[in-house]
């Protein structure tokens, strides 16, 4: 089955989207064949989105093996993971979104160090623990973040979280608890956090990157 489809990179979430005739070999495998390769060069592992213009249909896809031809076009062979339109771990937006978390019990620390933690002073909170997330997929808003990874987290787990889009400079801190938490395979979970009082600043950097990504994939 072959159909044009719109192809997103993850890695480079503003340079936009391209245009590429996608055949399917099954449900989990398909071939791109461009005349051009797009700037930055693909490189296997890449990570792309699929989506298919005339319907909600839309897949993750990684790139297998990557083979130039002879007349200076390159073909892609992807393994897909496709998502129906309810599918509700799908991201609605590419990331960009630097995180790093931590676990925070209700004994581990005095409100007062917590307190200056979040304000960037001097805390007894350990913040050597920091986990930072390995998937580039992350579907965010000014409300949370959902995102898979390795470790799996309890629903209702409190979590300390320094973040803000890549590109700025400025970190944020805020607490977010687990609204929800599903396997995907064996060694990778997926996660969805709700902040609690988030900084109006981070608010108000997250609503710009988000304006941002939606105008260049557009």
């Amino acid at each position: 089955m072959r159909a044009t489809v719109r192809v997103l990179r993850v890695r480079h979430p503003l340079l936009g989207a391209f245009e590429a005739a996608l055949t399917l070999l099954g449900s989990e495998s398909g071939l791109i064949k461009l005349s051009a390769p797009p700037s930055p060069e693909l490189e296997p592992g890449e990570r792309l989105i699929i989506e298919w213009p005339d319907s909600d249909q839309r897949a993750r896809a990684t790139i297998g093996a990557l083979e130039l031809q002879p007349q200076g076009g390159v073909t892609l062979e992807l393994t897909l993971q496709i998502s129906q339109p309810d599918a509700r771990h799908y991201p609605r937006l590419m990331g960009g979104i630097a995180l790093r978390f931590t676990s925070l019990s209700a004994s581990q620390s005095s409100p007062e160090a917590l307190q200056a933690w979040l304000d960037h002073e001097p805390s007894a909170l350990d913040l050597a623990s920091h986990e930072a997330p390995l998937d580039e997929l992350m579907n965010f808003s000014v409300y949370g973040l959902a995102f898979e990874c390795e470790r799996h987290l309890e629903v209702g787990e409190l979590l300390l979280c320094e973040l803000g889009p890549q590109r700025a400079q400025e970190r944020w801190r805020t607490r977010a608890q687990v609204a929800r938490s599903w396997l995907i395979q064996e060694g990778r979970c997926g996660v969805a956090l709700q902040f609690e009082d988030p900084p109006p600043a981070l608010v108000d950097a997250l609503a710009r990157f988000t304006l941002v990504i939606q105008g260049a994939s557009t």
